[in-house]
């Protein structure tokens, strides 16, 4: 699916609109113990390894055509880890070519840019979908690499990634994953790092009635990393099973309660995420 070339003339008719904001949040894509043991011993590295899904917060009646950046335009795209990006061998750069059959537990923490579609079956509502670039941006991705369009560079230097809908014959568009969920949000990506993932992305989105140009580019930066409060809920000095029978105890609290390591006031899959990163980075095996 992915075309090297030039799409500047792609982008001309994108008009900058300050009233409509694009906010970038992050979901934990939870990793079991046994499979964090392996992420470990491949990645190399030191810090604690997260793996999160971002999406992009967005009003309704608004669609996400295009992530991207070009040193034609001075617009940004760029993301960054803390040591290295997670790249399954079977993986891809986009969510949109990945074909996950199930038989490694580890492709589902590949890393990989999207835009609604977290595979190449759900991209297939689409009419159409692209991802562009003129330097090795998505090929340096897929080493692991921290990636970054230089809009101060002398030759044109753009990377991307497109989807086009199709309408129906009243003018409504056939794909709606590019769409405001009922969270008001639209996967970008999946991302497993060490430490932290952080970044700038270039969103274009536009109107979903047919025959409507974009309307709206819109630059939103980001950084994402997991934060540790030491889970020795008993103050023991240690963190061991009892500390894990105590969060277990704590489970679907949701006012004063004493297992909560994520600050929401409420202990939830979230806070056992948060202990599972504790135990493996600062008590598993060094």
């Amino acid at each position: 699916m992915r075309t090297i070339g030039l799409f500047a003339l792609l982008l001309v008719s994108f008009q900058v609109q300050s009233q409509v904001t694009v906010n970038v949040v992050a979901v934990a894509n939870p990793i079991p113990p046994a499979i964090y043991q392996q992420l470990d011993a491949i990645m190399g590295g030191e810090g604690p390894i997260q793996s999160v899904r971002l999406y992009a917060e967005f009003p309704e009646g608004l669609q996400l055509s295009a992530i991207y950046g070009s040193s034609a335009e001075n617009t940004i795209f760029n993301i960054q880890s803390g040591n290295t990006f997670y790249q399954h061998p079977a993986g891809a750069a986009t969510g949109l070519e990945l074909v996950d059959n199930g038989a490694d537990p580890l492709l589902a923490y590949d890393s990989w840019f999207t835009i609604g579609a977290a595979n190449a079956t759900e991209a297939e509502a689409y009419s159409a979908q692209l991802a562009l670039e003129t330097t090795p941006f998505f090929e340096n991705f897929e080493l692991g690499y921290d990636v970054e369009v230089d809009t101060a560079a002398l030759l044109l230097n753009e990377a991307g990634v497109f989807v086009f809908n199709g309408f129906d014959e009243f003018g409504n568009s056939t794909a709606l994953i590019n769409q405001p969920d009922a969270n008001g949000r639209v996967l970008i990506g999946q991302f497993t790092t060490r430490q932290f993932v952080q970044g700038c992305f270039t969103f274009s989105l536009d109107d979903t009635v047919v025959g409507q140009i974009a309307q709206y580019q819109i630059e939103t930066c980001f950084s994402f990393s997991p934060s540790f409060v030491i889970p020795d809920f008993n103050e023991d000095g240690f963190v061991n099973m009892e500390d894990l029978n105590l969060i277990m105890a704590d489970f679907g609290c949701i006012n004063g309660c004493n297992s909560d390591l994520t600050g929401d006031g409420m202990v939830t899959v979230d806070d056992l995420i948060s202990f599972i990163y504790y135990y493996n980075y600062y008590l598993g095996p060094q």
